[in-house]
Order: C-alpha cells, then structure tokens, then sequence
C-alpha cells in the first residue's frame, strides 16, 4: 500500500528540504525550529534571498523552554511573541550609531540599528567578528553555531555597515563624531582566581589554555555549559580531562536536551566527571577535593593544570571614560551583566526597540536613551 511519508527533524533550509523530497525519502517534510528561527524562512527563500534567512543552529532553547512550561524562546530570534508593527520601527530624521564590540550582542544591536535608519558602525578589537560565541564554537558540538555568526557577518555587509577590526576605541575620536547613541557591547572577562589553594599550578582561563597537554583538571562552580563545552574542547588535544563540578551533574542549570547531550559527548570523549565537589588545592600534581554535601572524595593524582570556570564580570573599561565625556550610552549583553546568548540577543533587541522614534532631530538626544549615570550604574 501506497503510504504517504513525513520527516521533520533539523531540516533547516528548502534547499535541504528538496533534496529529500527530491530522493524519495518523504512526501512532506516538516520544518518546525527553522521556521521559529525565522517565520519568513518561505518568503526569503522564494524570492530567492536565502542568505538573509536568520538560520537554526540547534541550540534547543525553544525546545527547552517548552518542556520547562515556559514562554517560547529562541536563541537567535528575539522577535518572538512581539507584534510585528512594533519590530524595526524606522527612526523618521537620519542618527547615527557607534558600537564598541562584535559579539552576539554588538552584531544584533548593530543589525537592529540599521534596520532602523541609523547610520551604524560597529568597532571590534578582535580580527573577526562572534566574540565568546565564535571562540565556543570552536568546540565540536557548537561548530553548528558559527553559523549565526556568518548570517550576522552577511547581514552587516547587506546593510552597509561600517565595520572596523582589529581597532581600539578611543573616546576622543567617539565624541568627535557625536554619533546619537553609543552602545558598548563589550562582554565580559573570566573569574580565574577562586578560593582554591592552586600555588605553584599553571590556571588557564577557557580561552587561553593550550590545545593539547598532559592532564588538564576543569573546575566548574557554575553548573553551566561552559565549564562542559570546556572540557569537550580540550578532550580532544589533552591526554587527560577531568570535570569538577559543585552543582549535582554539569550542566544542571541548563534544558535537559542540551545537558543530556553533552554528557553523553563527555562521556564518549572520555572526560572523567566528578561531581557535588569543591576544588580545595593542587599542591605537586595532587588535587584535594571536598564534597558539597561533606562527602568523603579521593585525591586526583597527576593534574598538570588547572582551567577554573567560576563566573565572569563585565568588561567596560570605556564607561566611565565615556561618562566623564559626557557621552548618552547603553551597555548591552553581557556588558550589562554576564549571561547567556539568547539574553544578550534579547537585550540587544529590546535596547534598540526601546529608542524614542518620536524625536526627529538630527542631533544626540536624551530621548534616544537613558541617562548616562542611570545606564552605567
């Protein structure tokens, strides 16, 4: 008997779509997560602008926050659940924009800007645009996620973006533009230094330890994915890696599709997971541990470094030299305080939603955004 067939599961283009109908292989294909990512996936595609389709890169945070009873979320789309007539409002008189930073926050909020009518440029110290989510990426379960960052690379040059790399800041030459609003998309830094007793032991933070080594221990107190993408990471140049984790398993403040995936990467890697424990010292090689609940733990012998996943702070070393300029600023994404992709893209969004479009001057306006001193607070 003759049985139409249907598919769905991370087709996320009509390119991909086509060819398994093409094949054979299913009669209807389902596209439910790319069509979160972008609802105007069809259209685009139709008229033949598939580059500008905001892609799925499978992070699963719509998934997640289903299962968890709550709102719909995607990483990539903070659009959601907003009404239409109230996304990318043009500005009326033309402003200009100064962005200091090219991570997810920085490239959204730029994005959002242009979008907007604003005449946009986008500074980054770096030699390429993705900050921590293109150093994460790096890690082979979140190659997928460059992805966005080349959709958001695309989009910049769509839009005309004024893009400069591997450029400092300066505040002289940011007043002397006057643009209407700065925003500092700077991110944030690692916390390294813990109550460990780690005298005498190399500390790596996550971006800076060497690719490959002897026996490498990672030390998580924040029960998230970076301490697993970490670990992930060196499993593949370190001879030995071993996750240390205070919360009840890694990754147990994150969805369940996402912690359960990488455990099981971890687990094949050949990652040795400790859990409900406290790093204590690394004294010649020995690292002492206790257990969160008073739980006896064995010494861990031959640790030749020590990568501590404790947190991070925001980075904004030109906040208060803006604020002394007297320049109107918005810090955004981890700049304003140090999460998770989707918040920073979200804060991004909204930050740029937020600006006053009833002001038609073509001049800096307080309208445009918070007080200096009530933004930097």
């Amino acid at each position: 008997m003759d049985v139409p067939v249907a598919t769905v599961g991370r087709v996320t283009s009509l390119a991909m779509a086509e060819e398994i109908l093409a094949a054979g292989d299913a009669d209807l294909v389902g596209m439910v997560r790319a069509n979160i990512a972008d609802p105007r996936l069809l259209p685009k595609s139709m008229a033949d602008a598939p580059k500008t389709v905001r892609p799925c890169i499978g992070a699963n945070v719509c998934i997640n926050a289903l299962l968890d009873h709550k709102t719909l979320t995607c990483m990539v789309n903070p659009e959601l659940g907003r009404p239409l007539s109230t996304i990318d409002r043009p500005i009326g008189a033309a402003r200009s924009a100064l962005l200091i930073g090219a991570g997810p926050a920085g490239l959204e909020a730029a994005r959002r800007l242009a979008l907007r009518g604003f005449s946009t440029r986008l500074i980054e110290a770096r030699d390429r645009v993705g900050g921590q989510m293109e150093r994460w990426s790096q890690t082979p379960s979140r190659q997928e996620f460059l992805k966005a960052v080349r959709w958001w690379e695309d989009e910049l040059e769509r839009l005309g973006i004024d893009v400069a790399l591997e450029t400092t800041a300066d505040v002289a030459e940011i007043m002397r533009h006057r643009p209407s609003v700065v925003m500092l998309a700077t991110g944030s830094t690692p916390i390294v230094q813990g109550s460990a007793d780690l005298a005498g032991t190399p500390v790596f933070g996550p971006y800076d330890v060497p690719a490959s080594g002897g026996h490498v221990l990672v030390q998580d107190e924040i029960g998230r994915l970076s301490a697993m993408l970490t670990a992930e990471r060196l499993a593949a140049g370190w001879r030995r890696v071993t996750l240390v984790t205070s919360a009840m398993h890694p990754g147990e403040g994150e969805g369940v599709t996402t912690a359960y995936t990488l455990l099981r990467a971890l687990g094949r890697a050949g990652v040795e997971i400790v859990d409900r424990s406290k790093l204590v010292s690394v004294r010649d090689g020995r690292a002492v541990l206790s257990g969160v609940f008073d739980e006896a733990r064995p010494v861990i012998e031959g640790v030749d470094a020590v990568v501590p996943l404790l947190g991070a702070v925001s980075h904004i070393p030109l906040a208060a030299e803006l604020q002394a300029a007297g320049a109107t600023v918005h810090r955004i994404g981890d700049a304003k305080l140090p999460r998770d992709v989707t918040a920073a893209v979200k804060d991004a969004a909204d930050t740029v939603w937020s600006l006053d479009v009833h002001n038609s001057a073509g001049t800096p306006s307080e309208s445009l955004s918070h007080s200096v001193a009530a933004t930097l607070s």
